[in-house]
């Protein structure tokens, strides 16, 4: 599909201004996260600080961090008991199955039904046999994929739930898929014997998202009623480029940008500079240098917008249908338009929220202003 340039252009400066203004809302909640910070690490804010002098005491009570670590040990409890887990998967009391596999369970019953049985008990009593395994081999696998070692599941739910008690929210993405050899069973041709064969299979895996990299759509009534988010990387000049061999990515445009910006765009906000001075980290030279920020738009955009930006499935006879997109850019450079993989409903669907108090003062992110 041929790229219409301006039409990019056009989209890139749209998609740019609506990010400008979602940083502009939430420059409030950036102060007040600064401060739950602060009274987490035992600092006073610096307009406290100054009315103390010199020479009294500058000690902060650490109540605010004991009992975060408490909330943070008790959830986990909870959720990642000692002794077993706490879940299980079990089929409702009159399950449905698939249409192919109700025409096997028809033909047993039929092949092994004896005179005077009820039929429509056996066919209920085989419906849910069968849901009962599947509903067995959905726990077993559903199980192997949260120890694996490689997502480090609790270790994630630990980072969003204190994220969640310091700031008010704890921000997950999922889900997305990543390819992995596993064992699967196969019966040799010559032998007739079962052997172990390796098998190339895609498994969803969840990555946590900071707050401050994050950027929610603040005039949502409910965190389900957002219509575009945004999502913040910064990336080292050879991660950018490693994008270019991507095939969802526009090479052209990623190479092109990096050849006229060799020492990137990044600029450290203000937010960040406190960050580190909450954090006592030393400055370190040249921070800023050779590094590219980059910005994800997931939401709806119109087909007016898509048309020409080398978006596949948007068609001219439906321009007035809104699509899901999933949509990469620098500065307003789009690198990437691509209909969303996953979801389709919302962004909600893919940006998943723990707040852990929710009211009409905090609004959509649980972060309560003006303490």
């Amino acid at each position: 599909m041929a790229v219409d340039t301006q039409q990019l252009d056009k989209l890139g400066a749209f998609v740019k201004g609506q990010l400008d203004s979602y940083i502009n809302d939430r420059a409030f909640l950036e102060r007040q996260c600064l401060k739950n910070l602060r009274q987490y690490r035992r600092m006073y804010d610096p307009e406290v600080l100054r009315n103390i002098p010199t020479d009294k005491s500058h000690s902060y009570p650490g109540d605010t961090r004991i009992k975060v670590k408490g909330a943070v040990a008790k959830i986990m409890e909870m959720m990642f008991p000692a002794q077993d887990k706490n879940w299980s998967i079990s089929h409702s009391p009159n399950p449905s199955i698939p249409e192919n596999e109700l025409q096997a369970v028809i033909e047993d019953v039929q092949a092994t039904a004896q005179e005077g049985d009820d039929l429509d008990e056996l066919m209920e009593r085989k419906i849910r046999e069968f849901a009962k395994k599947r509903a067995e081999l959905m726990e077993a696998e559903i199980h192997d994929q949260l120890v694996d070692a490689s997502i480090d599941y609790p270790q994630l739910c630990k980072r969003v739930s204190r994220s969640g008690f310091i700031y008010g929210i704890g921000i997950v993405r999922s889900p997305m898929v990543r390819t992995q050899m596993l064992r699967t069973w196969k019966r040799d041709d010559a032998t007739g014997n079962l052997v172990a064969v390796p098998e190339k299979v895609r498994r969803p895996f969840a990555e946590f998202v900071r707050f401050w990299d994050f950027y929610p759509d603040l005039s949502a009534k409910t965190w389900d009623d957002q219509e575009l988010v945004f999502e913040r990387s910064v990336l080292m000049r050879q991660d950018v480029r490693k994008l270019a061999d991507r095939q969802d990515f526009n090479s052209k445009a990623i190479i092109e940008y990096l050849k006229n910006n060799p020492s990137g765009n990044y600029k450290e906000k203000s937010y960040e500079s406190e960050l580190r001075e909450i954090s006592m980290t030393s400055n370190v030279s040249e921070r800023q240098s050779r590094r590219y920020e980059v910005y994800r738009a997931l939401g709806f955009f119109s087909g007016h917008q898509l048309r020409g930006v080398g978006v596949p499935g948007v068609d001219d006879e439906n321009l007035a249908d809104s699509y899901f997109v999933d949509l990469w850019f620098i500065d307003n450079v789009v690198i990437k338009a691509r209909l969303a993989s996953f979801g389709g409903d919302k962004p909600s669907d893919q940006y998943h929220a723990f707040i852990y108090s929710e009211d009409e003062d905090s609004g959509i992110t649980g972060i309560v202003t003006g303490k």
